[in-house]
C-alpha cells in the first residue's frame, strides 16, 4: 500500500469520525437544552405545601370561624330569639307549660269527627 493510500484512508477515517462526532455534539446542545427547561420549569414550580402551612392555615380558619360564631351568637335577632324561645318554655309564664296542663288535665288529644253536608 503506497503513502497516497494509507493517507486517503486516514482522511476517510478522520471524515467518518468528524460526521459522528457533529451528531453527538447535536445530541449534546438537544440535551443541554432540555436540562436547560428542567431547570426552568423547576424554578417556576411553586413552594412545596408543607405542615407549618397546613396548620396555619387550619388555626386561620377555626379563628375566623370562632368570630363568624360570636358574631351570630350575639346578634339582636339571635338572642331576641333565644330569649322568647326561654319564656315560652318558662314555669311560670310560659305557653308550652300551660298547654301541658291542659292536656293532663282533658285527658290527652281528643279527636272529633266533623260530618260535613248534613
Amino acid at each position: 500500500m503506497s503513502l497516497e493510500d494509507r493517507v486517503g484512508q486516514v482522511e476517510q477515517v478522520v471524515a467518518r469520525q468528524g460526521a459522528k462526532l457533529e451528531a453527538i455534539e447535536g445530541y449534546v446542545h438537544k440535551i443541554g437544552r432540555g436540562v436547560e427547561t428542567l431547570l426552568e420549569r423547576d424554578a417556576k414550580r411553586p413552594a412545596a405545601v408543607t405542615f407549618q402551612t397546613v396548620a396555619i392555615t387550619c388555626a386561620a380558619l377555626a379563628s375566623i370561624a370562632g368570630v363568624v360564631w360570636w358574631l351570630i351568637g350575639t346578634s339582636p335577632a339571635v338572642t331576641d330569639l333565644r330569649d322568647r324561645v326561654n319564656r315560652l318554655d318558662d314555669p311560670i309564664v310560659g305557653r308550652v307549660p300551660r298547654i301541658e296542663q291542659e292536656l293532663e288535665r282533658s285527658g290527652g288529644w281528643q279527636t272529633t269527627k266533623i260530618v260535613r253536608g248534613r
